[in-house]
């Protein structure tokens, strides 16, 4: 996809689409250091994870399935993108990253992250039936219909927020809780 050919690399539970597998990966000369290094994993030899894996590994190899997620993240992204401009805010949302894996970003009135509206927006997503962390974790099966799902609820959600903000309510004031703290950020 990158046009990258790594020395080593490492996947994890999508390579198995959500079971418990990993692997380590790599030029066959790389490799055979394994055969002096003892390595072990929780989850070593587990049947159903390495059917789910080579599965896995035939529809990408053998489908469009990388065309149709980097579509449907791509729909996704634009559509987010112009729903948050049609809500009055069009900077205080943006997209980073590849269209199968984007990061969401809630921007304040001086460009800086803004966990608050942050949360607000997620609460109103998920209260609209779809459940999402701040980012677009896009795969094979996710369909137009899907696709279009999400966006009418980002739409409402968008709607929501916008509204409060012009009409200048405290956006904390309309959380059902405390604003998330992330355990950790693995990018930004």
């Amino acid at each position: 996809m990158f046009g990258v050919t790594p020395d080593l690399a490492t996947f994890g539970k999508a390579i198995g689409n959500g079971y418990p597998i990993s692997c380590i990966v790599g030029r066959r000369d790389v490799m055979r250091t394994f055969e002096d290094v003892f390595v072990s994993f929780t989850f070593a030899g587990d049947v159903a994870a390495m059917a789910a894996a080579l599965t896995v590994l035939d529809i990408l190899e053998h489908t469009d399935a990388y065309a149709r997620m980097e579509s449907a993240g791509r729909r996704l992204a634009d559509g987010a993108k112009a729903l948050a401009e049609e809500a009055g805010l069009g900077g205080r949302f943006e997209t980073h990253g590849h269209p199968n894996w984007l990061l969401l970003r809630f921007l304040d009135a001086a460009g800086k992250d803004d966990p608050v509206l942050r949360a607000l927006w997620l609460q109103e997503v998920t209260r609209r039936g779809v459940l999402i962390i701040s980012t677009h974790n896009i795969c094979a099966a996710l369909d137009y219909a899907d696709v279009e799902q999400v966006l009418r609820a980002y739409a409402e959600a968008f709607k929501y927020v916008g509204a409060l903000i012009q009409q200048g309510v405290d956006l904390a004031a309309a959380l059902d809780g405390p604003v998330p703290t992330p355990a950790f950020q693995a990018r930004g």
